[in-house]
């Protein structure tokens, strides 16, 4: 029984390609998967509760998709940067604080992302964006927004 695991922590792990079905982690708050260069996707399971807070997925250079279709309620933080294979993102919630999509494969930003009322903070830097969604003006607490090949960070006035 995983129902009273809060958190897994299998940074830099090289070989793991795949995370078993976690739909029984009930309490999971805490994913750290940095450096698991393998990866190549995240079982939806882990969106299936909404208790998880953290995401680390930074250097995952094979994985391409991360998508729940659900709205999280509880996440406030996830790192996607350096995911190289990533091409399509879409996740949301309402505690996102910081976003850093940097130096990953999306092109197609989701309107996903103007559902994180509480981003004040987006890295888009290295990324081939074919455009931004018009929703991105619904982002009122967004402060700094790091774009593609800029070298500044543009403030919003």
């Amino acid at each position: 029984e995983l129902v009273n695991l809060e958190t897994i922590n299998l940074m830099e792990n090289k070989q793991l390609m795949k995370l078993p079905d976690l739909s029984g982690a009930t309490k999971l708050k805490w994913l750290h998967l940095s450096g698991c260069e393998s990866l190549s996707e995240i079982q939806p399971s882990v969106f299936s509760k909404d208790t998880l807070v953290t995401l680390l997925v930074d250097r995952c250079k094979n994985l391409e998709i991360l998508v729940s279709e659900k709205h999280l309620t509880s996440l406030k933080k996830i790192d996607v940067s350096g995911c190289s294979s990533l091409r399509e993102f879409s996740l949301s919630s309402d505690l996102i604080g910081e976003l850093d999509l940097s130096n990953t494969g999306v092109e197609i930003l989701h309107s996903s992302v103007s559902r994180m009322r509480k981003l004040c903070r987006l890295n888009l830097q290295g990324l081939k964006l074919k455009n931004l969604p018009k929703e991105m003006s619904c982002l009122r607490s967004l402060e700094a927004c790091l774009s593609a090949g800029a070298s500044s960070t543009h403030q919003r006035a």
